[in-house]
Protein backbone atom coordinates (compact mmCIF):
# COMPACT_ATOMS: atom_id res chain seq x y z
CA UNK A 1 0.00 0.00 0.00
CA UNK A 2 1.19 3.50 -0.76
CA UNK A 3 0.30 7.01 0.36
CA UNK A 4 0.65 10.31 -1.50
CA UNK A 5 0.45 13.74 0.13
CA UNK A 6 0.94 15.65 -3.14
CA UNK A 7 -2.03 14.50 -5.24
CA UNK A 8 -0.20 11.49 -6.64
CA UNK A 9 3.02 13.14 -7.80
CA UNK A 10 5.05 11.01 -5.38
CA UNK A 11 4.17 7.89 -3.40
CA UNK A 12 5.49 6.42 -0.15
CA UNK A 13 5.21 2.67 0.43
CA UNK A 14 3.96 1.63 3.85
CA UNK A 15 5.15 -1.34 5.87
CA UNK A 16 3.29 -3.88 7.95
CA UNK A 17 3.98 -7.37 9.31
CA UNK A 18 3.62 -8.90 5.81
CA UNK A 19 5.86 -6.54 3.84
CA UNK A 20 9.59 -6.71 3.29
CA UNK A 21 12.37 -4.57 1.86
CA UNK A 22 14.47 -7.63 1.00
CA UNK A 23 15.08 -7.96 -2.72
CA UNK A 24 17.24 -9.67 -5.29
CA UNK A 25 20.42 -7.64 -6.00
CA UNK A 26 19.43 -7.66 -9.69
CA UNK A 27 15.81 -6.61 -9.06
CA UNK A 28 14.29 -4.04 -11.39
CA UNK A 29 15.07 -0.52 -10.06
CA UNK A 30 11.37 0.43 -10.03
CA UNK A 31 10.63 -2.47 -7.69
CA UNK A 32 13.48 -1.49 -5.34
CA UNK A 33 12.28 2.15 -5.36
CA UNK A 34 8.79 1.06 -4.24
CA UNK A 35 9.81 -1.13 -1.29
CA UNK A 36 8.70 -2.19 1.23
CA UNK A 37 6.18 -4.45 -0.43
CA UNK A 38 4.58 -7.85 -0.44
CA UNK A 39 6.36 -10.77 -2.04
CA UNK A 40 5.65 -14.39 -2.73
CA UNK A 41 2.54 -16.31 -3.65
CA UNK A 42 -0.41 -17.14 -1.42
CA UNK A 43 -2.07 -20.36 -2.51
CA UNK A 44 -5.29 -19.70 -0.64
CA UNK A 45 -8.82 -18.73 -1.59
CA UNK A 46 -9.17 -16.79 1.66
CA UNK A 47 -8.51 -13.07 1.91
CA UNK A 48 -5.65 -12.09 4.23
CA UNK A 49 -6.60 -9.09 6.39
CA UNK A 50 -3.88 -6.43 6.46
CA UNK A 51 -3.52 -3.24 8.46
CA UNK A 52 -1.27 -0.27 7.68
CA UNK A 53 -0.53 2.56 10.13
CA UNK A 54 -1.60 5.97 8.81
CA UNK A 55 -0.90 7.86 12.07
CA UNK A 56 1.88 9.90 10.43
CA UNK A 57 -0.70 11.34 8.02
CA UNK A 58 -3.36 12.33 10.60
CA UNK A 59 -5.08 15.59 9.65
CA UNK A 60 -3.71 15.55 6.10
CA UNK A 61 -5.58 14.88 2.89
CA UNK A 62 -3.90 11.88 1.30
CA UNK A 63 -4.38 9.50 -1.58
CA UNK A 64 -4.11 5.79 -0.91
CA UNK A 65 -2.71 3.61 -3.65
CA UNK A 66 -2.50 -0.12 -4.23
CA UNK A 67 0.34 -0.99 -6.59
CA UNK A 68 1.15 -4.33 -8.18
CA UNK A 69 4.61 -4.87 -9.63
CA UNK A 70 6.39 -8.03 -10.68
CA UNK A 71 9.78 -9.09 -11.95
CA UNK A 72 10.69 -10.15 -15.47
CA UNK A 73 10.19 -13.85 -14.85
CA UNK A 74 6.94 -14.03 -12.89
CA UNK A 75 3.47 -12.87 -13.81
CA UNK A 76 0.71 -14.24 -11.58
CA UNK A 77 -2.80 -12.98 -10.86
CA UNK A 78 -1.62 -10.19 -8.58
CA UNK A 79 -3.79 -9.38 -5.61
CA UNK A 80 -7.45 -8.72 -4.96
CA UNK A 81 -8.93 -6.16 -2.58
CA UNK A 82 -12.21 -7.12 -0.94
CA UNK A 83 -12.78 -3.98 1.14
CA UNK A 84 -10.88 -1.11 2.75
CA UNK A 85 -11.49 1.04 5.82
CA UNK A 86 -9.78 4.05 7.38
CA UNK A 87 -10.41 4.46 11.12
CA UNK A 88 -13.37 2.11 10.78
CA UNK A 89 -14.99 4.05 7.92
CA UNK A 90 -15.47 2.16 4.65
CA UNK A 91 -13.50 3.51 1.70
CA UNK A 92 -15.06 3.24 -1.74
CA UNK A 93 -12.99 1.07 -4.04
CA UNK A 94 -14.80 2.40 -7.11
CA UNK A 95 -13.34 3.40 -9.35
CA UNK A 96 -9.98 1.76 -8.87
CA UNK A 97 -7.80 3.04 -11.68
CA UNK A 98 -6.16 0.29 -13.63
CA UNK A 99 -3.36 1.46 -15.86
CA UNK A 100 -1.93 -1.03 -18.28
CA UNK A 101 0.30 0.34 -21.01
CA UNK A 102 -0.65 -0.59 -24.55
CA UNK A 103 1.53 -3.44 -25.74
CA UNK A 104 2.69 -3.51 -29.33
CA UNK A 105 4.35 -6.52 -30.85
CA UNK A 106 6.94 -7.17 -33.51
CA UNK A 107 6.35 -10.52 -35.18
CA UNK A 108 9.24 -11.95 -37.15
CA UNK A 109 8.65 -14.98 -39.35
CA UNK A 110 11.50 -17.36 -40.14
CA UNK A 111 11.01 -20.01 -42.80
CA UNK A 112 13.44 -22.90 -43.07
CA UNK A 113 12.98 -24.37 -46.54
CA UNK A 114 14.76 -27.63 -47.32
CA UNK A 115 15.00 -29.67 -50.47
CA UNK A 116 17.32 -32.54 -51.34
CA UNK A 117 20.32 -30.27 -51.95
CA UNK A 118 19.80 -27.01 -50.11
CA UNK A 119 18.52 -25.39 -46.95
CA UNK A 120 17.33 -21.81 -47.28
CA UNK A 121 16.11 -19.39 -44.65
CA UNK A 122 13.66 -16.60 -45.37
CA UNK A 123 13.24 -13.99 -42.63
CA UNK A 124 10.73 -11.17 -42.66
CA UNK A 125 8.65 -9.04 -40.32
CA UNK A 126 4.90 -9.56 -40.34
CA UNK A 127 2.90 -6.41 -40.94
CA UNK A 128 0.16 -5.99 -38.31
CA UNK A 129 -2.83 -3.66 -38.26
CA UNK A 130 -2.47 -0.97 -35.57
CA UNK A 131 -6.17 -1.09 -34.71
CA UNK A 132 -6.44 -4.85 -34.19
CA UNK A 133 -2.81 -5.95 -33.87
CA UNK A 134 -3.76 -8.74 -36.29
CA UNK A 135 -1.69 -9.76 -39.25
CA UNK A 136 -1.65 -12.38 -41.92
CA UNK A 137 1.20 -13.94 -43.78
CA UNK A 138 1.24 -16.19 -46.80
CA UNK A 139 3.71 -19.06 -46.72
CA UNK A 140 5.05 -21.18 -49.56
CA UNK A 141 4.10 -24.85 -49.52
CA UNK A 142 6.90 -26.37 -51.58
CA UNK A 143 9.51 -28.74 -50.16
CA UNK A 144 9.98 -29.34 -46.47
CA UNK A 145 9.26 -26.11 -44.62
CA UNK A 146 9.62 -25.35 -40.93
CA UNK A 147 7.95 -22.16 -39.69
CA UNK A 148 9.15 -20.11 -36.73
CA UNK A 149 7.38 -17.07 -35.33
CA UNK A 150 9.35 -14.80 -33.02
CA UNK A 151 7.07 -12.51 -31.03
CA UNK A 152 8.81 -9.59 -29.32
CA UNK A 153 7.16 -6.90 -27.16
CA UNK A 154 8.03 -3.35 -28.20
CA UNK A 155 6.94 -1.54 -25.02
CA UNK A 156 9.23 -1.24 -22.00
CA UNK A 157 6.44 -2.42 -19.71
CA UNK A 158 2.92 -3.73 -19.81
CA UNK A 159 1.41 -7.00 -20.81
CA UNK A 160 -0.63 -8.45 -23.58
CA UNK A 161 -1.82 -11.68 -25.07
CA UNK A 162 -0.95 -12.96 -28.49
CA UNK A 163 -2.25 -15.90 -30.47
CA UNK A 164 -0.75 -17.62 -33.48
CA UNK A 165 -2.89 -19.94 -35.51
CA UNK A 166 -2.87 -21.77 -38.80
CA UNK A 167 -6.43 -21.58 -40.13
CA UNK A 168 -5.82 -24.22 -42.81
CA UNK A 169 -3.38 -26.91 -41.69
CA UNK A 170 -1.42 -28.51 -44.47
CA UNK A 171 -2.61 -32.04 -43.55
CA UNK A 172 0.82 -33.56 -43.01
CA UNK A 173 2.26 -32.50 -46.35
Amino acid sequence: MQVSTDEGVTWTSLANEYTTSDHDPDAHPDIVANLPGLTGYCNSDDFVPMTFDLTAYAGQEVLIGFRYMTDWGTVLDGWFIQDATVSGTAVSLEPLLRYIPDMDWQVTIVLKIEDKKHTNFVIYDMVTCDNTECGITLMPRAGSITYYAIVSPLADEGYGTYHLWNPKPHCGR
